[in-house]
């Protein structure tokens, strides 16, 4: 759905882009034979910490001259509490923050949006 979103966005003459701040993987690992003929996997893989904001959203947008972040959740899944934190630092900026479950929501969403910016709100 994130992709969804953006490229909606896009095509509507929007900013929009994918947020990760899921850090990357390092692996410095290697596949060897010993001399009996057994594989094993040998070596280190480790993780390494992403440099965004934690809790950031999954969309960062500017639609109509607004920032908008835009937090996508599928079914059982919740906000973090980081994410609580991220959407409060936001929203106390004057930023818009949205949390979508699904397209039809944040259709529903943006039209709403839209009137208002129009409407001067």
């Amino acid at each position: 759905m994130t992709k969804c979103v953006i490229d909606w966005l896009r095509l509507s003459g929007h900013q929009a882009e994918r947020i990760s701040n899921t850090g990357r993987l390092i692996d410095r690992s290697r596949i060897v034979t010993d001399c009996i003929g057994r594989v094993r996997r040998i070596g280190s893989v480790r993780w390494i910490k992403g440099t965004g904001t934690d809790g950031t959203s999954d969309i960062h947008a500017v639609i109509g001259g607004r920032a908008v972040k835009i937090e996508i959740k599928f079914g059982a899944d919740r906000q973090s509490e980081k994410q609580r934190r991220y959407q409060s630092d936001v929203e106390r900026a004057g930023g818009i923050y949205v949390l979508i479950k699904t397209f039809d929501s944040f259709l529903e969403w943006y039209d709403k949006f839209i009137v208002g910016i129009s409407d001067g709100n």
